[in-house]
């Protein structure tokens, strides 16, 4: 599943641009690492579905990576091939159940 995050790329740009990160082209990311750091056992899905980054300031990168987290807490599958977003971090009855 690829989630689209266009919305979030963009936080992701303004944090990266906030605490003063930069980058060079010899410069590799070692997102395997991160993701394991931030997440274990759940890290191969947030290597497939989120960008990485590392900032000199880690309680930005901790609370990027936390918002991420949080995110994927609140994906629901309600079907084959779907999914929504949803408010609640619990499973209730109504988060899954399609409109009209």
């Amino acid at each position: 599943m690829k989630l689209l995050y266009h919305r979030y790329l963009l936080t992701g740009s303004l944090i990266f641009s906030l605490c003063g990160c930069t980058s060079t082209p010899d410069q590799v990311l070692d997102a395997p690492s991160l993701a394991r750091q931030f997440y274990g056992a759940d890290a191969q899905w947030y290597l497939d579905n989120i960008p990485f980054f590392e900032c000199s300031d880690k309680q930005i990168e901790a609370v990027y990576y936390y918002h991420w987290k949080m995110y994927k807490a609140h994906i629901r599958h309600v079907g084959e091939g779907k999914y929504v977003i949803t408010e609640f971090i619990n499973h209730v009855p109504w988060d899954h159940e399609q409109g009209p």
